[in-house]
Protein backbone atom coordinates (compact mmCIF):
# COMPACT_ATOMS: atom_id res chain seq x y z
CA UNK A 1 0.00 0.00 0.00
CA UNK A 2 1.09 3.25 -0.29
CA UNK A 3 1.79 4.90 3.02
CA UNK A 4 0.70 8.50 3.94
CA UNK A 5 1.77 9.76 7.08
CA UNK A 6 -0.91 12.20 8.07
CA UNK A 7 0.53 14.04 11.10
CA UNK A 8 3.99 14.95 9.33
CA UNK A 9 5.83 14.92 6.21
CA UNK A 10 5.08 11.95 4.64
CA UNK A 11 6.98 8.86 4.24
CA UNK A 12 8.50 7.03 1.03
CA UNK A 13 6.06 4.03 0.52
CA UNK A 14 5.85 1.16 -2.09
CA UNK A 15 2.48 0.48 -4.25
CA UNK A 16 1.38 -3.03 -4.21
CA UNK A 17 0.58 -5.13 -7.82
CA UNK A 18 -2.73 -4.04 -9.05
CA UNK A 19 -4.98 -7.28 -10.76
CA UNK A 20 -3.46 -8.59 -13.45
CA UNK A 21 -6.57 -7.93 -15.94
CA UNK A 22 -6.90 -4.90 -15.11
CA UNK A 23 -3.78 -4.19 -15.76
CA UNK A 24 -3.99 -5.99 -19.24
CA UNK A 25 -6.97 -3.78 -19.55
CA UNK A 26 -5.55 -0.75 -19.34
CA UNK A 27 -2.35 -1.29 -21.25
CA UNK A 28 -4.04 -0.34 -24.55
CA UNK A 29 -4.66 3.05 -23.22
CA UNK A 30 -1.37 3.32 -21.69
CA UNK A 31 0.51 2.59 -24.96
CA UNK A 32 -1.61 5.08 -26.73
CA UNK A 33 -0.77 8.11 -24.40
CA UNK A 34 3.19 7.20 -23.86
CA UNK A 35 2.18 7.46 -28.19
CA UNK A 36 0.68 10.53 -28.36
CA UNK A 37 3.02 11.97 -25.58
CA UNK A 38 6.02 10.77 -27.01
CA UNK A 39 5.44 11.47 -30.54
CA UNK A 40 3.96 14.80 -30.58
CA UNK A 41 6.94 15.91 -28.02
CA UNK A 42 8.44 17.69 -31.54
CA UNK A 43 4.99 18.96 -33.15
CA UNK A 44 3.74 22.04 -32.90
CA UNK A 45 0.22 20.89 -31.86
CA UNK A 46 0.82 19.21 -28.59
CA UNK A 47 -2.54 17.80 -26.98
CA UNK A 48 -3.56 19.42 -23.71
CA UNK A 49 -2.13 16.12 -21.69
CA UNK A 50 1.34 16.66 -23.10
CA UNK A 51 1.55 20.47 -22.29
CA UNK A 52 1.47 19.53 -18.63
CA UNK A 53 4.77 17.87 -18.90
CA UNK A 54 7.66 19.66 -18.59
CA UNK A 55 10.34 20.39 -21.82
CA UNK A 56 13.15 18.82 -19.43
CA UNK A 57 11.12 15.96 -18.40
CA UNK A 58 10.01 15.25 -22.32
CA UNK A 59 13.68 14.90 -22.96
CA UNK A 60 14.89 12.71 -19.92
CA UNK A 61 11.91 10.37 -20.72
CA UNK A 62 12.62 9.90 -24.43
CA UNK A 63 16.45 8.72 -23.43
CA UNK A 64 15.60 7.04 -20.41
CA UNK A 65 12.13 6.07 -20.14
CA UNK A 66 11.79 7.31 -16.08
CA UNK A 67 12.79 9.61 -14.25
CA UNK A 68 12.04 11.43 -11.00
CA UNK A 69 8.96 13.33 -10.99
CA UNK A 70 7.25 16.21 -9.06
CA UNK A 71 3.04 16.72 -10.28
CA UNK A 72 1.50 19.58 -9.08
CA UNK A 73 -2.62 19.67 -8.77
CA UNK A 74 -5.02 22.32 -10.10
CA UNK A 75 -5.47 23.50 -6.59
CA UNK A 76 -2.75 25.99 -5.40
CA UNK A 77 -1.49 25.77 -1.11
CA UNK A 78 -1.90 29.23 -1.17
CA UNK A 79 -5.48 29.57 -1.82
CA UNK A 80 -5.49 27.20 1.22
CA UNK A 81 -3.83 28.97 2.95
CA UNK A 82 -5.43 32.25 2.45
CA UNK A 83 -9.09 30.76 3.29
CA UNK A 84 -7.93 28.88 6.06
CA UNK A 85 -5.91 31.74 7.91
CA UNK A 86 -9.30 33.74 7.49
CA UNK A 87 -10.23 31.25 10.44
CA UNK A 88 -7.63 30.91 12.67
CA UNK A 89 -7.17 34.95 13.42
CA UNK A 90 -9.36 34.37 16.03
CA UNK A 91 -7.36 31.99 17.71
CA UNK A 92 -4.32 32.57 20.16
CA UNK A 93 -3.22 29.48 20.81
CA UNK A 94 -0.40 29.16 18.46
CA UNK A 95 -0.51 24.92 18.43
CA UNK A 96 -4.39 24.84 17.34
CA UNK A 97 -3.00 27.13 14.18
CA UNK A 98 -0.80 25.08 13.64
CA UNK A 99 -2.75 22.14 13.72
CA UNK A 100 -6.10 23.75 11.77
CA UNK A 101 -4.01 25.31 8.81
CA UNK A 102 -1.47 21.68 8.51
CA UNK A 103 -5.21 19.94 8.81
CA UNK A 104 -6.60 22.04 6.00
CA UNK A 105 -3.74 21.84 3.53
CA UNK A 106 -3.11 18.36 3.89
CA UNK A 107 -6.82 17.47 3.61
CA UNK A 108 -7.04 19.46 0.12
CA UNK A 109 -3.87 17.72 -0.98
CA UNK A 110 -5.53 14.62 -0.60
CA UNK A 111 -8.29 15.31 -2.11
CA UNK A 112 -6.65 16.62 -5.20
CA UNK A 113 -4.70 14.07 -5.52
CA UNK A 114 -7.02 11.17 -4.77
CA UNK A 115 -6.86 9.82 -8.33
CA UNK A 116 -3.00 9.68 -9.13
CA UNK A 117 -2.81 8.03 -5.37
CA UNK A 118 -5.26 5.26 -6.82
CA UNK A 119 -2.93 4.89 -10.10
CA UNK A 120 0.17 4.47 -7.44
CA UNK A 121 -1.47 1.56 -5.91
CA UNK A 122 -1.03 -0.61 -8.91
CA UNK A 123 2.57 0.08 -9.85
CA UNK A 124 5.46 -1.50 -7.91
CA UNK A 125 8.18 -0.56 -6.50
CA UNK A 126 7.15 2.96 -6.87
CA UNK A 127 8.09 5.14 -3.89
CA UNK A 128 6.00 8.53 -3.35
CA UNK A 129 5.74 11.09 -1.06
CA UNK A 130 3.24 13.24 -0.10
CA UNK A 131 4.17 17.74 -0.18
CA UNK A 132 0.78 18.48 1.34
CA UNK A 133 2.21 21.99 2.31
CA UNK A 134 2.75 22.99 -1.78
CA UNK A 135 -0.08 20.63 -3.07
CA UNK A 136 2.70 18.74 -4.97
CA UNK A 137 3.53 14.34 -5.23
CA UNK A 138 7.00 13.32 -5.48
CA UNK A 139 7.25 10.34 -7.24
CA UNK A 140 10.88 8.18 -7.69
CA UNK A 141 11.69 6.21 -10.90
CA UNK A 142 8.42 7.50 -12.49
CA UNK A 143 8.01 5.24 -15.94
CA UNK A 144 6.89 7.06 -18.77
CA UNK A 145 3.38 4.91 -18.71
CA UNK A 146 3.02 6.01 -15.46
CA UNK A 147 3.86 9.64 -16.37
CA UNK A 148 1.21 9.25 -19.38
CA UNK A 149 -1.11 8.56 -17.27
CA UNK A 150 -1.04 10.69 -14.63
CA UNK A 151 -1.11 13.42 -17.20
CA UNK A 152 -4.43 12.40 -18.55
CA UNK A 153 -5.85 13.09 -14.94
CA UNK A 154 -7.62 16.55 -14.23
CA UNK A 155 -6.55 17.44 -11.80
CA UNK A 156 -3.32 17.69 -12.70
CA UNK A 157 -1.83 20.75 -13.77
CA UNK A 158 1.99 19.90 -14.12
CA UNK A 159 5.04 17.34 -14.05
CA UNK A 160 8.48 18.36 -14.07
CA UNK A 161 11.37 16.92 -12.64
CA UNK A 162 12.74 16.85 -8.99
CA UNK A 163 14.88 19.81 -9.87
CA UNK A 164 18.40 19.96 -8.34
CA UNK A 165 18.95 23.51 -6.52
CA UNK A 166 22.80 24.53 -6.15
CA UNK A 167 24.40 24.94 -3.01
CA UNK A 168 26.14 28.24 -2.11
CA UNK A 169 29.00 26.96 -0.38
CA UNK A 170 31.04 28.77 2.03
CA UNK A 171 34.04 30.86 0.47
CA UNK A 172 37.34 29.40 0.07
CA UNK A 173 39.66 31.63 2.39
CA UNK A 174 41.42 33.38 2.69
CA UNK A 175 38.49 35.53 1.82
CA UNK A 176 40.01 39.17 2.86
CA UNK A 177 43.37 40.84 3.11
CA UNK A 178 43.12 40.52 6.75
CA UNK A 179 46.04 39.40 9.00
CA UNK A 180 44.67 36.41 11.02
CA UNK A 181 42.11 38.43 13.00
CA UNK A 182 42.22 37.20 16.28
CA UNK A 183 38.87 34.79 16.09
CA UNK A 184 38.09 35.46 20.11
CA UNK A 185 38.68 38.54 21.73
CA UNK A 186 41.30 38.24 24.81
CA UNK A 187 39.67 40.22 26.98
CA UNK A 188 35.93 39.81 27.67
CA UNK A 189 34.59 39.10 31.17
CA UNK A 190 32.49 36.13 29.56
CA UNK A 191 35.89 34.11 28.74
CA UNK A 192 36.83 34.04 25.17
CA UNK A 193 33.84 34.72 22.63
CA UNK A 194 33.89 34.59 18.60
CA UNK A 195 34.49 38.31 17.53
CA UNK A 196 30.91 37.87 15.76
CA UNK A 197 29.26 37.72 18.85
CA UNK A 198 31.09 40.55 20.59
CA UNK A 199 30.23 42.65 17.42
CA UNK A 200 26.62 42.02 18.06
CA UNK A 201 26.74 42.88 21.45
CA UNK A 202 25.27 39.36 22.93
CA UNK A 203 27.54 39.39 25.93
CA UNK A 204 25.25 42.09 27.24
CA UNK A 205 22.18 40.20 26.23
CA UNK A 206 22.92 37.42 28.48
CA UNK A 207 24.01 39.89 31.30
CA UNK A 208 20.40 40.21 31.58
CA UNK A 209 19.57 36.66 31.59
CA UNK A 210 18.57 36.07 28.22
CA UNK A 211 19.94 32.82 26.61
CA UNK A 212 17.76 31.57 24.86
CA UNK A 213 16.46 28.70 27.49
CA UNK A 214 12.79 27.57 26.77
CA UNK A 215 13.39 27.97 23.03
CA UNK A 216 13.59 25.28 20.11
CA UNK A 217 15.87 26.02 17.06
CA UNK A 218 15.56 24.17 13.73
CA UNK A 219 17.99 24.31 10.79
CA UNK A 220 17.87 23.23 7.01
CA UNK A 221 21.23 21.96 6.13
CA UNK A 222 23.85 19.47 5.35
CA UNK A 223 23.83 17.38 8.44
CA UNK A 224 24.70 17.93 12.53
CA UNK A 225 27.64 16.02 14.22
CA UNK A 226 25.43 15.34 17.21
CA UNK A 227 28.30 14.48 18.90
CA UNK A 228 30.14 17.70 19.05
CA UNK A 229 30.47 18.70 22.66
CA UNK A 230 29.00 22.22 22.06
CA UNK A 231 25.85 20.71 20.23
CA UNK A 232 25.20 17.29 21.80
CA UNK A 233 23.38 18.03 24.78
CA UNK A 234 21.02 20.34 23.47
CA UNK A 235 19.53 18.07 21.20
CA UNK A 236 16.10 17.61 21.27
CA UNK A 237 16.25 14.20 20.54
CA UNK A 238 14.45 11.66 17.76
CA UNK A 239 11.88 10.97 20.02
CA UNK A 240 10.56 14.59 19.71
CA UNK A 241 10.94 14.53 16.08
CA UNK A 242 14.26 16.19 16.37
CA UNK A 243 15.79 14.92 13.38
CA UNK A 244 14.31 14.36 9.55
CA UNK A 245 16.21 13.10 6.67
CA UNK A 246 13.77 12.46 3.82
CA UNK A 247 16.01 11.85 1.14
CA UNK A 248 18.25 9.41 2.96
CA UNK A 249 16.04 8.03 6.06
CA UNK A 250 19.03 7.88 8.04
CA UNK A 251 18.08 7.65 12.03
CA UNK A 252 20.59 9.83 13.82
CA UNK A 253 22.04 13.17 13.32
CA UNK A 254 24.84 13.03 10.58
CA UNK A 255 27.17 15.67 8.93
CA UNK A 256 29.68 14.57 6.27
CA UNK A 257 31.11 18.18 5.34
CA UNK A 258 30.40 20.48 8.14
CA UNK A 259 28.98 23.05 7.29
CA UNK A 260 25.21 22.24 8.98
CA UNK A 261 27.45 21.52 12.25
CA UNK A 262 28.97 24.97 11.87
CA UNK A 263 25.93 27.21 11.09
CA UNK A 264 24.28 25.35 14.65
CA UNK A 265 27.26 26.09 16.51
CA UNK A 266 26.60 29.71 15.82
CA UNK A 267 23.31 29.53 17.01
CA UNK A 268 23.23 27.16 20.18
CA UNK A 269 26.98 26.11 20.98
CA UNK A 270 28.41 26.59 24.23
CA UNK A 271 31.97 27.59 24.62
CA UNK A 272 31.59 31.11 23.50
CA UNK A 273 30.54 29.77 19.79
CA UNK A 274 27.37 30.47 20.44
CA UNK A 275 24.79 33.01 20.60
CA UNK A 276 21.92 31.31 22.35
CA UNK A 277 23.52 28.57 24.17
CA UNK A 278 20.32 27.95 26.64
CA UNK A 279 18.21 26.66 23.23
CA UNK A 280 17.48 23.19 22.09
CA UNK A 281 17.92 22.15 19.05
CA UNK A 282 16.01 19.96 15.87
CA UNK A 283 17.09 19.58 12.18
CA UNK A 284 16.61 18.11 8.93
CA UNK A 285 19.46 17.24 6.66
CA UNK A 286 18.61 17.99 2.76
CA UNK A 287 21.58 16.28 0.64
CA UNK A 288 21.34 13.00 -1.27
CA UNK A 289 24.09 10.26 -0.41
CA UNK A 290 26.67 12.30 1.43
CA UNK A 291 26.73 14.50 -1.57
CA UNK A 292 26.60 18.39 -2.15
CA UNK A 293 23.04 17.41 -4.10
CA UNK A 294 20.01 19.44 -2.72
CA UNK A 295 16.71 18.88 -5.15
CA UNK A 296 13.18 20.65 -4.56
CA UNK A 297 11.08 17.78 -2.71
CA UNK A 298 14.21 17.50 -0.13
CA UNK A 299 14.06 21.10 0.69
CA UNK A 300 10.07 21.13 0.82
CA UNK A 301 9.98 17.94 2.62
CA UNK A 302 12.28 19.75 5.61
CA UNK A 303 9.80 22.61 5.83
CA UNK A 304 6.75 20.46 5.65
CA UNK A 305 8.11 18.55 8.27
CA UNK A 306 9.16 21.31 10.72
CA UNK A 307 5.68 22.77 10.57
CA UNK A 308 4.10 19.58 11.62
CA UNK A 309 1.61 19.59 14.47
CA UNK A 310 1.54 17.80 17.80
CA UNK A 311 5.32 17.91 18.25
CA UNK A 312 7.70 20.15 19.92
CA UNK A 313 8.24 22.04 16.70
CA UNK A 314 10.35 25.20 17.75
CA UNK A 315 9.93 28.56 16.53
CA UNK A 316 12.53 29.30 14.58
CA UNK A 317 14.45 27.86 11.39
CA UNK A 318 17.57 28.85 10.20
CA UNK A 319 17.19 27.85 6.55
CA UNK A 320 21.59 28.70 5.89
CA UNK A 321 21.64 26.82 2.29
CA UNK A 322 20.42 30.08 0.20
CA UNK A 323 19.40 27.55 -3.03
CA UNK A 324 20.37 29.38 -6.65
CA UNK A 325 18.32 28.77 -9.23
CA UNK A 326 15.39 27.47 -6.82
CA UNK A 327 11.38 28.25 -7.86
CA UNK A 328 8.55 30.15 -6.18
CA UNK A 329 7.21 26.49 -4.66
CA UNK A 330 9.87 26.85 -2.12
CA UNK A 331 7.96 30.12 -1.38
CA UNK A 332 5.02 28.22 -1.41
CA UNK A 333 6.33 25.97 1.26
CA UNK A 334 7.95 28.72 3.78
CA UNK A 335 4.28 30.39 3.40
CA UNK A 336 2.72 28.56 6.01
CA UNK A 337 5.07 29.83 8.53
CA UNK A 338 4.23 33.25 8.24
CA UNK A 339 0.87 32.79 9.53
CA UNK A 340 2.22 30.36 12.47
CA UNK A 341 4.68 32.46 14.11
CA UNK A 342 7.71 30.63 13.08
CA UNK A 343 10.07 32.63 11.30
CA UNK A 344 12.13 32.05 8.82
CA UNK A 345 15.43 33.27 7.97
CA UNK A 346 17.68 32.68 4.83
CA UNK A 347 21.24 33.27 4.07
CA UNK A 348 20.91 35.98 1.49
CA UNK A 349 23.74 33.62 -0.75
CA UNK A 350 27.23 34.61 -1.82
CA UNK A 351 27.11 36.62 -5.27
CA UNK A 352 28.30 39.69 -4.41
CA UNK A 353 29.47 42.57 -5.55
CA UNK A 354 27.01 41.84 -8.25
CA UNK A 355 22.95 43.30 -7.46
CA UNK A 356 20.07 41.83 -7.66
CA UNK A 357 21.74 38.31 -6.84
CA UNK A 358 19.55 37.25 -3.89
CA UNK A 359 17.80 34.25 -5.24
CA UNK A 360 14.62 32.45 -4.85
CA UNK A 361 12.63 32.50 -1.79
CA UNK A 362 15.13 35.11 -0.43
CA UNK A 363 14.07 37.98 -3.19
CA UNK A 364 10.47 37.77 -2.45
CA UNK A 365 9.59 40.69 -0.24
CA UNK A 366 8.20 39.09 2.92
CA UNK A 367 11.12 36.45 3.49
CA UNK A 368 13.95 37.77 6.15
CA UNK A 369 16.87 37.09 4.44
CA UNK A 370 20.78 37.94 5.92
CA UNK A 371 23.92 38.80 4.40
CA UNK A 372 27.46 39.26 5.67
CA UNK A 373 29.66 41.53 7.28
CA UNK A 374 33.83 40.98 7.94
CA UNK A 375 35.90 41.48 11.01
CA UNK A 376 36.43 44.95 10.31
CA UNK A 377 32.84 45.40 10.25
CA UNK A 378 32.17 46.01 6.72
CA UNK A 379 29.71 44.57 4.36
CA UNK A 380 31.46 42.06 2.48
CA UNK A 381 31.67 42.23 -0.89
CA UNK A 382 30.50 38.49 -1.72
CA UNK A 383 27.29 39.58 -0.15
CA UNK A 384 24.18 39.07 -2.66
CA UNK A 385 22.90 42.51 -3.47
CA UNK A 386 19.42 43.45 -3.87
CA UNK A 387 16.57 44.60 -4.87
CA UNK A 388 14.72 41.82 -4.70
CA UNK A 389 10.93 41.00 -6.26
CA UNK A 390 9.23 44.39 -6.92
CA UNK A 391 12.06 46.35 -5.82
CA UNK A 392 12.06 44.97 -1.96
CA UNK A 393 15.06 46.08 -0.26
CA UNK A 394 17.51 42.70 0.01
CA UNK A 395 19.00 41.66 2.30
CA UNK A 396 17.04 42.71 5.42
CA UNK A 397 19.80 42.82 7.52
CA UNK A 398 23.33 41.94 7.79
CA UNK A 399 25.49 40.25 10.25
CA UNK A 400 28.69 38.83 11.31
CA UNK A 401 29.91 36.00 8.22
CA UNK A 402 33.07 36.31 7.50
CA UNK A 403 35.73 34.48 9.01
CA UNK A 404 33.46 33.19 11.57
CA UNK A 405 34.80 30.59 14.36
CA UNK A 406 32.47 27.66 14.75
CA UNK A 407 32.20 24.09 16.08
CA UNK A 408 33.24 21.50 12.64
CA UNK A 409 33.36 17.82 12.68
CA UNK A 410 35.16 15.64 15.03
CA UNK A 411 34.26 17.53 17.74
CA UNK A 412 37.10 19.87 16.26
CA UNK A 413 36.68 23.99 15.58
CA UNK A 414 37.04 25.57 12.42
CA UNK A 415 37.01 29.15 10.50
CA UNK A 416 34.42 29.58 7.34
CA UNK A 417 32.82 32.58 5.47
CA UNK A 418 29.74 33.63 3.89
CA UNK A 419 26.01 34.61 4.29
CA UNK A 420 25.44 30.66 5.67
CA UNK A 421 27.83 32.17 8.71
CA UNK A 422 25.93 35.48 9.02
CA UNK A 423 22.36 34.05 9.02
CA UNK A 424 22.88 31.65 12.22
CA UNK A 425 23.51 35.04 14.32
CA UNK A 426 20.14 36.41 13.76
CA UNK A 427 19.00 33.03 14.20
CA UNK A 428 20.44 33.21 17.65
CA UNK A 429 19.27 36.73 18.21
CA UNK A 430 15.79 35.38 17.27
CA UNK A 431 15.86 32.87 20.23
CA UNK A 432 17.05 35.01 23.08
CA UNK A 433 14.21 37.61 21.96
CA UNK A 434 12.06 34.60 22.27
CA UNK A 435 13.39 33.69 25.79
CA UNK A 436 11.91 37.37 27.24
CA UNK A 437 8.55 37.53 25.02
CA UNK A 438 8.06 34.43 23.83
CA UNK A 439 4.48 35.86 22.60
CA UNK A 440 6.34 37.87 19.57
CA UNK A 441 4.40 37.61 16.70
CA UNK A 442 6.16 37.05 13.24
CA UNK A 443 5.39 41.07 12.67
CA UNK A 444 6.87 42.29 15.41
CA UNK A 445 9.76 40.03 15.53
CA UNK A 446 10.32 41.63 12.13
CA UNK A 447 10.20 45.13 13.75
CA UNK A 448 11.91 44.40 16.08
CA UNK A 449 15.03 43.20 14.04
CA UNK A 450 14.85 45.72 11.55
CA UNK A 451 14.92 48.56 14.09
CA UNK A 452 17.90 47.45 15.79
CA UNK A 453 20.53 47.93 13.78
CA UNK A 454 23.66 49.71 13.38
CA UNK A 455 25.02 51.42 10.33
CA UNK A 456 28.09 50.05 8.12
CA UNK A 457 29.83 50.39 5.13
CA UNK A 458 30.78 48.51 1.89
CA UNK A 459 33.97 47.12 1.61
CA UNK A 460 33.95 49.13 -1.56
CA UNK A 461 32.01 52.29 -1.13
CA UNK A 462 31.19 52.57 -4.41
CA UNK A 463 29.26 49.22 -4.43
CA UNK A 464 25.46 50.85 -4.89
CA UNK A 465 22.68 48.75 -6.10
CA UNK A 466 19.78 50.57 -7.08
CA UNK A 467 18.63 53.54 -4.68
CA UNK A 468 19.05 54.50 -2.18
CA UNK A 469 22.60 55.01 -1.68
CA UNK A 470 24.46 52.99 0.87
CA UNK A 471 24.77 56.06 3.26
CA UNK A 472 21.06 55.69 3.55
CA UNK A 473 19.15 52.85 5.55
CA UNK A 474 17.67 50.42 4.30
CA UNK A 475 19.50 49.69 1.06
CA UNK A 476 20.45 47.08 -0.97
CA UNK A 477 24.02 46.42 0.01
CA UNK A 478 23.08 46.04 3.91
CA UNK A 479 19.50 46.51 4.32
CA UNK A 480 18.81 48.32 7.29
CA UNK A 481 22.31 47.69 8.64
CA UNK A 482 24.13 44.90 11.05
CA UNK A 483 21.80 43.52 13.69
CA UNK A 484 22.04 44.64 17.21
CA UNK A 485 21.33 42.17 19.56
CA UNK A 486 21.66 44.45 23.06
CA UNK A 487 18.89 47.26 20.89
CA UNK A 488 16.95 43.72 20.08
CA UNK A 489 16.23 42.78 23.57
CA UNK A 490 15.85 46.49 25.14
CA UNK A 491 12.86 46.87 21.86
CA UNK A 492 11.03 43.58 23.23
CA UNK A 493 8.57 44.32 25.68
CA UNK A 494 8.27 41.70 28.97
CA UNK A 495 4.65 40.39 28.52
Amino acid sequence: MLFVNQVCSGVWGKAKKDNLSTRRGRSYKILLTIYLLLHNFAKTHETSTSEKVASELKKIIEKNQQSDIVVTFDVPSSETLNKITIKTKAHTDRAEKLKMISDALENQALGSQKRVLDLLKSEKSVKSRILWITNQLSIKSASAALIAEIAAVDEVTKIDIDAELEMIEPLKDPVDNLLNPPPRPRNSKYGQLTYGLETIKVPEVWSQGYYGQGINVGIIDFGIDVNHDVIRDSFIGTNNYGWFDPTNDTGLPNDHHGHGTHCLGTIVGHNGIGVAPGSRWMACEVTKDYSMEMFHTSAVACLQHFYCPGDESGRNRNCSIAPRGSSRKLYDAALPFKYSDTFLIFATGNFGPFCTTTALPQAIADIFSVGSTNYLGEVHWSSSGGPGINGSIKPAVVAPGIEVLSSCLNNTYCIKSGTSMASPHVAGIFALLLSKNPNLKNEEMWDVLINSTEPVTPTNKKEQCEKPPTSQYPNNRAGYGRINALKAIINVKIP
